[in-house]
């Protein structure tokens, strides 16, 4: 059975987020699945079924982050959807929950404000 047909109810909520880093990759499992913007899911009881990480395309200064991945996931009614981001904090800890064997797993989206760089704000699973 893929992730995506898991009863939402089902898929595993997990301790809290460590530091960290790991492999490249885990398949999407779907096709033709509509995407939305992070600002969208904030705050949503989601399941992440699957991710895969890609070269970013719009890569136009040194800064910019080399990689962006594109995360599947499903919402209470198991509707199947994608999200696109850049995010180093999202990357690192998908890549912990797949060195885990822990996808599919149910999280929020949430927006974070940093105490390091002068109130910037960024997107972490909890």
């Amino acid at each position: 059975m893929e992730a995506s047909q898991i009863p939402f109810e089902d898929i595993e909520t997990y301790d809290d987020f460590p530091e960290g880093g790991g492999m490249e990759g885990f398949g999407l499992s779907g096709e033709n699945i509509p995407s939305v913007k992070p600002a969208d899911i904030v705050d949503m009881d989601i399941a992440i079924v699957g991710f895969i990480i890609m070269d970013n395309q719009y890569k136009e200064k040194d800064e910019d982050p080399d990689k962006v991945l594109a995360y599947e996931f499903v919402d209470e009614t198991n509707t199947s959807r994608l999200f696109w981001h850049t995010s180093r904090v999202l990357k690192r800890q998908v890549e912990h929950r797949q060195e885990e064997g822990q996808i599919p797993f149910r999280t929020k989206l949430v927006l974070k404000e940093s105490n390091k760089s002068g109130g910037r704000t960024y997107y972490s699973f909890v």
